[in-house]
């Protein structure tokens, strides 16, 4: 992150060198501006100028952004390890008493940057609680607060950014959210993923279909733009048994009316506890019939992507995760088949953190990443490396692969393919009205 700062304020010097070379041929062009088409000429300098000027500042405070971000997780870094240092050394433990030192000096430094050289002499354990008060070290809300920037699409504000930058916008997200990603993994997700009341389900569209034959069509086939939100397909299977694939949409909205897929249920998601969204799809799947016991294969996108894991971690019957663009990493449980989609540029998947060292999931199980959209441009606002139309290009070349995990999927195509019958329910999503008897018991 401190490299990528470096850069970033490098860029925005050069740009403000830039800007003042553009300024310089303004400066020729404006005494001889006569004409009309030296006019246009003279008005479109000045504009460059000053837009690159914009852009040069977007550097500059990038660059702060960065650095300060470095900060607060070196300070958490630097925390958890004076936490994790025995209260008292033993003669023989003079390396403890050495890190002690050296954290402390570290942390003396820091705190005088945030809280002035004057406080920098106070104890190393004032000094943290000091730096907690002042926001400097990262807490759970300045965390969910940066997640909200992020899925709301927070480069757009920044305008279309050279590749650098955004490299280090990315670099500054996953950084951050390593603490709070590191929290929920050990907490875990919470249990009560059952539907609670908050959404009801209602069927737009229910019609026979058949079984996915790769990756692409199983991205093709999860909602979104339109009514539905939750698709449900239910497998007859030979000696009367029943599976079921389950696909989720995005997030749909930033927030306000009824839209359940909205950044408040992006919220709570990440933070491992169940949200209105989640009761959606659990009330989806009871009204198709699911039973306990039946096998099912969750599949989502961003948001749904992570309904997908919850469900994955909290019910014994999911056998496949399939998630595109995922802010969470999947759950290692070893009997799930989990193939995780991500593009190295997708800021959104960037919240995940790195994967978690040694296996995880199923024999089979992959993460698959590839870099969808290198070049910047105005587009960057709309963040294009997250959006479904480039998983599903990533789809079709992850079935073109050879790679023998690839190639493994067909196993699960051909299970699906021995269906005798498969149906497709679509669902829309509802807040569900709150009856004045259920609130006013709720106080």
């Amino acid at each position: 992150m401190r490299a990528a700062a470096l850069e970033a304020r490098s860029l925005g010097l050069r740009l403000r060198d830039a800007a003042t070379g553009i300024r310089a041929a303004w400066f020729e062009v404006e005494p001889v501006a006569t004409t009309l088409a030296v006019r246009s000429l003279e008005r479109r300098l000045d504009a460059l100028a000053t837009d690159t000027v914009r852009v040069a500042e977007r550097a500059e405070q990038l660059a702060d952004d960065l650095v300060h971000a470095a900060d607060r997780y070196e300070l958490a870094e630097l925390r958890a390890r004076w936490l994790a240092l025995p209260r008292s050394a033993a003669p023989s433990g003079v390396g403890v008493e050495s890190e002690r030192a050296v954290i402390a000096r570290r942390v003396a430094q820091l705190a005088g940057r945030y809280l002035g050289a004057t406080e920098a002499d106070r104890s190393t354990e004032d000094l943290f609680r000091a730096l907690d008060a002042t926001g400097a070290v990262a807490d759970r809300h300045s965390i969910d607060h940066l997640a909200y920037q992020v899925l709301m699409g927070g480069t757009a504000t920044l305008g279309p950014l050279p590749g650098a930058l955004a490299a280090g916008l990315v670099a500054m997200f996953r950084a951050t959210v390593l603490s709070h990603t590191a929290a929920v993994r050990a907490r875990g997700i919470d249990p009560a993923f059952a539907a609670t009341g908050r959404a009801r389900v209602d069927p737009v569209r229910r019609a026979p279909t058949q079984a996915p034959v790769g990756l692409t069509q199983v991205a093709t086939r999860i909602p979104g733009g339109a009514a539905a939100r939750v698709r449900v397909e239910r497998y007859d299977m030979p000696a009367g048994r029943r599976e079921w694939v389950v696909y989720v949409a995005g997030t749909q909205s930033f927030g306000g009316g009824d839209e359940l897929f909205d950044m408040d249920s992006n919220l709570e998601l990440y933070g491992g506890r169940g949200a209105a969204s989640s009761d959606a799809v659990a009330a989806a799947l009871a009204d198709a019939g699911h039973r306990e016991g039946e096998t099912v294969h969750a599949v989502g996108h961003s948001q749904g992507a992570m309904i997908a894991s919850m469900l994955a971690a909290s019910d014994p019957d999911v056998r496949t995760l399939v998630g595109f663009g995922s802010p969470v990493l999947p759950p290692a449980s070893a009997d799930v088949l989990s193939v995780d989609v991500r593009h190295s540029d997708d800021v959104v998947a960037a919240l995940a953190g790195p994967p978690v060292p040694g296996p995880s999931g199923a024999p089979g199980s992959f993460i698959a990443e590839r870099l969808a959209d290198p070049l910047p441009g105005i587009r960057d606002g709309w963040l294009p490396a997250h959006q479904m139309d480039g998983y599903i290009e990533t789809a079709a070349l992850i079935d073109a692969s050879t790679d023998p995990r690839a190639r493994g999927l067909s196993g699960l195509w051909a299970h699906l393919g021995d269906a005798e019958s498969v149906t497709a329910t679509e669902y829309a999503a509802q807040p569900r009205p709150v009856s004045p008897s259920s609130s006013a018991a709720a106080g």
